[in-house]
């Protein structure tokens, strides 16, 4: 189990919460992330939102796993 060899052992269910908390969060800032991308035509001149979650670009993989909700 992955929860076993971690420094901190886990239960499977723990790690389980644990994976799927910080899938959520990055479910979260991704969204945050596309919204802010300019849209084709649009003249703003808005900021791209950039995450400061230190794990963001270690979970960027799982950007193609998550579908938005609308």
């Amino acid at each position: 189990m992955i929860g076993q060899n971690l420094s901190t052992p886990l239960s499977g269910l723990d790690a389980q919460k644990k994976f799927s908390n910080l899938r959520s969060t990055f479910g979260r800032l991704y969204k945050k992330v596309v919204q802010s991308q300019p849209k084709s035509g649009s003249a703003g001149n808005h900021p791209v939102y950039i995450p400061s979650w230190p794990l963001y670009n270690e979970l960027l993989f799982l950007k193609d796993a998550i579908k938005p909700r609308k």
